[in-house]
C-alpha cells in the first residue's frame, strides 16, 4: 500500500524525498487491525504535523474539520474546507461507497498540527488521534490474483466449498467475490 501511495504523490507533482527532509518522522503509531489506522509524527517548524491514514469508516467519525475547499464529494459535488458538517460528511460517505462497489479499497488521509510544546514522543500518542481535518479519499485497487479464479474452479470441480475471507470492508468484499464468481454476502 505504501508503494501506491509513493506513486500517487509522485503522480501528484511531490518528491518523496524532499518531503521525508522537510517534514522529519518523530513518530509513529504502526498500523493495527484493531484500530484500523496508522499515524505518522512530523516536526514542521515550531509544530509537529500528524498524518492519519486508514479505514474511512474508522476515520472519518475522527474528523471535525475539511482541509481544504477543493476536496470532491460524490457525483463532482465539492465539500468546503472548514467544519466538517453533515452534507460534507454524506457526500464523503457516499464516494467511500462509490469505491467500494467498484471493488477499491477505501484510504481516508486526515491531518492534525500539534503545538511543538505539547508534543511528547514518548507519551500517549494515540491521544492526538482526534480532531483531525480530513484531507482526501483514496481507492486503491488491489486486484485478486489471476490464479484466484483458476484455484476457486479447481477446488469447486473436487466438492470443496469456497469462502473468500477478508479484512476489507463489505462493499469491496463483496465486489471482489462477484468478480471471483462467488456468491453470498461479505461478513
Amino acid at each position: 500500500m505504501e508503494a501506491a501511495l509513493l506513486v500517487l504523490a509522485h503522480k501528484g507533482g511531490l518528491d518523496p524525498g524532499t518531503a521525508t527532509e522537510a517534514l522529519p518522522r518523530l513518530a509513529e503509531i504502526p498500523f493495527d487491525a484493531a484500530h484500523k489506522f496508522m499515524a505518522t509524527f512530523h516536526q514542521e517548524n515550531d509544530q509537529v504535523r500528524m498524518f492519519v491514514k486508514g479505514a474511512p469508516d474508522v476515520l472519518l467519525a475522527l474528523c471535525t474539520q475539511v482541509l481544504n475547499a477543493n476536496t470532491q464529494g460524490a457525483e463532482g459535488a465539492e465539500v468546503a474546507g472548514g467544519p466538517l458538517d453533515v452534507a460534507a460528511r454524506q457526500l464523503i460517505e457516499a464516494h467511500y461507497t462509490e469505491l467500494g462497489n467498484q471493488g477499491l479499497r477505501g484510504l481516508l488521509v486526515a491531518s492534525r498540527n500539534i503545538p511543538d510544546s505539547a508534543f511528547d514522543a514518548s507519551g500517549d500518542l494515540a491521544a492526538w488521534v482526534r480532531d483531525l481535518s480530513f484531507v482526501g479519499l483514496i481507492g486503491l485497487m488491489d486486484p485478486p490474483r489471476a490464479e484466484a479464479k483458476v484455484a476457486i474452479a479447481e477446488c469447486r470441480a473436487a466438492g470443496v466449498t469456497v469462502k473468500m475471507i477478508t479484512g476489507d470492508h463489505q462493499l469491496t468484499a463483496s465486489a471482489i467475490a462477484a468478480e471471483l464468481g462467488l456468491k453470498g454476502k461479505a461478513m
